[in-house]
């Protein structure tokens, strides 16, 4: 699958997706929650790549 095909990613999700976010590893509670494939298309897009990301460990 191409890098840039954020909809064929996406089909890979079921219809009922249930994505929880987690910003801080130590939470017991997800910073977010998504439900269905729709909000996933903001982090599946080729404009949010991981080139301008690093890990932190801590």
């Amino acid at each position: 699958m191409g890098a840039r095909n954020a909809k064929g990613r996406l089909s890979l999700f079921a219809e009922d997706t249930r994505f929880l976010v987690f910003m801080d590893a130590t939470a017991t509670e997800p910073t977010q929650e998504l439900h269905g494939r729709e909000p996933l298309a903001p982090v599946s897009s080729p404009s949010r790549t991981a080139s301008g990301c690093s890990p932190s460990a801590g």
